[in-house]
């Protein structure tokens, strides 16, 4: 497993991981998610799957966990994964992922 920091300060979509070929897909195991700046909602997205929308606030964040045998989602196939941020969030944190 590979993990990677979220720092993401656009608003709407703010690539976490890029698409990973032809046949693949991340599967993401664990993530953490805190807002900056302002609060509002943080979408993770792949292609047109939305895997979870978490509204974060400027003093806290969301946590989840999942394993290798149970990931908490698996991105569409050969698409990046994406977090859509509301105007004037700013989205930190670290996602946990392999791909298979």
């Amino acid at each position: 497993m590979a993990s990677i920091n979220v720092s993401a300060a656009n608003d709407g979509d703010n690539t976490i991981l890029a698409a990973p070929g032809a046949g693949l897909a991340i599967v993401v195991t664990n993530l953490v998610l805190t807002g900056q700046t302002t609060a509002g909602s943080a979408i993770l997205k792949s292609g047109s799957t939305t895997h979870g929308t978490f509204s974060l606030g400027t003093s806290g964040g969301v946590s989840s966990d999942g394993t290798e045998r149970v990931p908490l989602f698996t991105c569409e196939p050969n698409q990046a994964l994406v977090v859509n941020n509301s105007a004037g969030l700013d989205t930190q944190g670290m996602i946990v992922y392999g791909v298979a």
